[in-house]
């Protein structure tokens, strides 16, 4: 039982610092110009990667490594856009 409330808890603070990150960074990149200017692209490049980086983590011991795998083609993405936009 410990585990999967521990699992639940780590899914819903994941979307929701996800989701908080996601949305500042699109204010940040698409509405401020890159917030610091064309550094602040590879600021938040380094943030996906972190966050991805964090998800592979998660592939080890979760049953979800299917769903966390998919979440980082997205991230991927957005990645490589932010760094051909420096």
């Amino acid at each position: 039982l410990g585990t999967v409330f521990e699992d639940i808890l780590f899914t819903v603070v994941d979307i929701l610092l996800c989701t908080v990150l996601n949305g500042l960074s699109w204010y940040c990149v698409v509405k401020r110009l890159g917030f610091c200017g064309r550094a602040g692209y590879l600021v938040w490049a380094l943030i996906y990667v972190f966050l991805s980086i964090g998800r592979l983590q998660t592939i080890t011991w979760s049953q979800w490594f299917l769903f966390y795998i998919l979440m980082l083609i997205p991230a991927g993405y957005t990645i490589l856009a932010l760094i051909q936009l420096y």
